[in-house]
């Protein structure tokens, strides 16, 4: 039997500075993450792919592509 999985992650990645945010349409505070998919296989063996970078406004929630 083989036991796989796959859980997704993110990561703070720090203050953002203020920028404007295109659904609030005004300058608001961000914060940077990353996103990442951590696969394993029997648990031992792990691995991480998809990685990305995101800004995401601290007032509406809305992400952002970094």
């Amino acid at each position: 039997m083989i036991i796989w999985g796959a859980k997704t992650k993110v990561v703070d990645g720090g203050d953002g500075g203020i920028q404007q945010c295109e659904v609030c349409n005004a300058r608001q505070p961000f914060r940077y993450g990353l996103s990442y998919r951590m696969r394993h296989l029997y648990y031992l063996l792990r691995w991480s792919t998809g990685k990305s970078w995101f800004r995401a406004c601290q007032v509406c929630g809305t992400s952002f592509p970094s």
